[in-house]
């Protein structure tokens, strides 16, 4: 906890993130599992002794931290000046994934939809807001030239989808693919996934990982990637 760093704690259909936010003053938990029937809204009320349970099976170091839980958050009624009884519950979000869809805008292209309207994803590689932000600087480009008289309403909307749908649909599958072997199940991929993933922990130089959060490509294609200047690319070809 005292480094600043991202910790992935990997196991059979379920993972733990960890990382330091507010300058190392709070720690954030992303805990992910399947379960055995498909979650299709938000479940409420869910006991924390059943998340516990999740990953009861867990290294020692995150289990410590995960069974903390509860008590990090009574610390905030310490200074109540009357009792409390408090009963832990939680909320269940399941991940949903939206299309790949025909199209993002109406046939008269005078409603668009951006985020995860259009593109809803896993969580696998952190870009669900990310790539809605994309969409949104990627379209102000469009409609600055129509602002312009440079364009009109449904050549900016047709660009936009034309060069926004593709990238999308790249992080909606990298997506799945970093999920997918983040919970692999105990053998020899999983024993060959650590193995190529050893030099990171080593803090050894990488060209290629199959941690998809470290490997050079793909963070320069995922991380790297700057909307801005490929709407103004964009734009140079069409004009």
């Amino acid at each position: 906890i005292k480094e600043m760093t991202m910790e992935v704690w990997m196991a059979h259909k379920s993972y733990i993130i960890t990382y330091p936010i507010n300058a190392g003053h709070v720690l954030n938990l992303v805990l992910s599992h399947h379960l055995p029937e498909k979650l299709r809204t938000v479940q409420p009320n869910v006991p924390i002794e059943e998340m516990r349970s999740e990953y009861k099976d867990y290294d020692e170091r995150i289990k410590r931290i995960v069974d903390m839980i509860p008590e990090v958050v009574s610390s905030r009624y310490a200074q109540a000046k009357w009792p409390l009884i408090l009963t832990y519950f939680q909320s269940r979000w399941p991940l949903m994934v939206t299309g790949p869809l025909e199209s993002w805008s109406s046939p008269q292209k005078n409603v668009v939809l951006i985020g995860d309207a259009a593109h809803s994803m896993v969580n696998h590689m952190a870009q669900g807001a990310a790539t809605s932000m994309e969409d949104g600087a990627f379209l102000a480009k469009c409609i600055g030239a129509v602002v312009e008289g440079k364009l009109s309403v449904g050549e900016a909307i047709g660009l936009y989808e034309q060069e926004r749908m593709p990238k999308a649909y790249a992080k909606q599958q990298v997506s799945f693919i970093n999920g997918e072997i983040w919970q692999l199940p105990d053998g020899p991929k999983q024993q060959a996934r650590d193995a190529a993933m050893a030099p990171e922990l080593e803090e050894r130089y990488i060209v290629r990982s199959p941690n998809l959060y470290g490997d050079p490509q793909t963070v320069l294609e995922v991380y790297g990637y700057d909307v801005e200047a490929h709407a103004d690319a964009a734009l140079a070809r069409h004009f």
